[in-house]
């Protein structure tokens, strides 16, 4: 059971209709459809709808568990769905450790121009809220870039959320995927090495149209890296937050 479907199931047996409880807690009945159908998972638009239908303590940490697995990545989700005793959102907090989770607001770049590889890094698009748990090591200072387009494909698809880890200076970035400047552009890329020039490259496989840019030993000064690929969060748009 989704987050959405546990609300509604609440609503009903409260007895409010969906413009009711939408006028009673003073938000448009669109905003609660939203919730219901999965298509945002807003917290403050939730937690309204909770006050509203008079939840208990047990009941909102219910609910808070079916929130925390809804905006989990899908692998980790499969990961849990498949552990022992068959474990469902309704008895995560069994298998989890909710005090452990931990919840950061990611600055979050975007493509400038979708399929080249370069990205914006002169503004923030919004802040994503990322669940993690404690083997899930995401620095401080990380941020994130969406990806758009097809230049990163088969290993990152368009939608995908990008994590980047700035503090790159010290890791071999050989064969890494970097956020980089080259001659005032920023780009996505992977990136080869050689004793005379650095090679910037597109995974995909359409070399005709996704040409290497080959960075000659004498330009390096107008190349800098900017973070190291660390982790890739595949999710619908629909579910964004």
């Amino acid at each position: 059971m989704t987050i959405g479907e546990f609300l509604k199931e609440e609503r009903k047996k409260a007895g409010f209709s969906l413009r009711g409880l939408a006028i009673k807690i003073g938000i448009s009945h669109s905003a609660v459809a939203d919730i219901e159908r999965g298509t945002t998972q807003k917290r403050e638009t939730i937690e309204k709808i909770m006050e509203g239908l008079s939840f208990t303590q047990e009941k909102k940490e219910e609910a808070l568990e079916l929130l925390i697995f809804d905006e989990l990545p899908d692998h980790i989700k499969k990961l849990i769905l498949k552990s022992k005793n068959n474990t469902t959102p309704s008895n995560i907090n069994s298998k989890l450790d909710l005090e452990e989770v931990s919840v950061i607001n990611l600055p979050v770049y975007g493509q400038a121009s979708a399929g080249s590889g370069k990205i914006n890094l002169g503004n923030i698009l919004r802040y994503e809220r990322l669940t993690l748990f404690p083997d899930q090591n995401i620095p401080e200072n990380a941020f994130g870039v969406e990806v758009s387009g097809d230049s990163m494909y088969p290993t990152l698809l368009d939608g995908d959320l990008a994590i980047i880890d700035p503090q790159c200076q010290d890791i071999n970035l050989n064969g890494e995927i970097c956020v980089l400047t080259y001659e005032g552009e920023e780009y996505i890329k992977r990136v080869k090495f050689t004793d005379r020039f650095v090679t910037l490259i597109s995974d995909n496989p359409d070399r005709e149209t996704y040409k290497d840019i080959i960075v000659l030993k004498d330009e390096f000064s107008d190349f800098k890296c900017h973070g190291i690929l660390i982790q890739s969060w595949r999710r619908h748009r629909s579910k964004k937050i």
